[in-house]
């Protein structure tokens, strides 16, 4: 199974889907496009999972790595 941190390896190598997922200012759209995103990608994870990885601190998926 994909992970979560997978994926948000995928958005950072992704210009397209980083400016789709930058363009949302509402917080729940950002999670549903996230999660629909993912599923287009062969990742299954919920609204409710992507919010606790936004709660517990994690980087924002559209960060740059350092």
């Amino acid at each position: 199974m994909k992970t979560f941190e997978e994926f948000r390896d995928l958005v950072l190598d992704d210009k397209s889907m980083q400016k789709q997922l930058r363009r949302l200012s509402d917080r729940n759209e950002f999670i549903a496009r996230v999660v629909e995103l993912g599923r287009e990608h062969g990742f299954e994870f919920t609204a409710a999972e992507v919010e606790e990885e936004l709660r517990v601190g994690r980087r924002v998926i559209t960060e740059p790595r350092k």
